[in-house]
């Protein structure tokens, strides 16, 4: 969702009260250098995984379009959708401790 996004108390506040308000997903929060990434996750089972992948992705896709917003203004940090940010996500996720598909 929302990449360099200054890390601060009212940040993390929002992030532990609201974490369960989607339907799909929780946040999650990778700390960096450059300040913080925050990521909507959503754990998959894996007992029908293709259909779940499908309902997860376009589900996932819907809850972030507007949310990143909202938390970009709140907040700060730029939107993964808006910049060409597959590099540094690719980059970021390697040296995040227990990232895994």
């Amino acid at each position: 969702m929302l990449r360099d996004v200054p890390a601060c108390a009212a940040l993390f506040e929002h992030v532990a009260l609201h974490n369960g308000d989607e339907v799909f997903g929780s946040f999650d929060v990778i700390g960096h250098e450059q300040g913080v990434d925050i990521w909507l996750v959503h754990t998959l089972l894996g007992d029908f995984f293709e259909e779940q992948l499908k309902v997860a992705a376009g589900t996932l896709a819907v809850a972030v379009d507007g949310l990143d917003d909202a938390l970009q203004k709140q907040f700060g940090g730029r939107r993964f959708a808006d910049s060409d940010s597959v590099g540094v996500i690719v980059d970021r996720f390697d040296s995040a401790p227990g990232f895994y598909l």
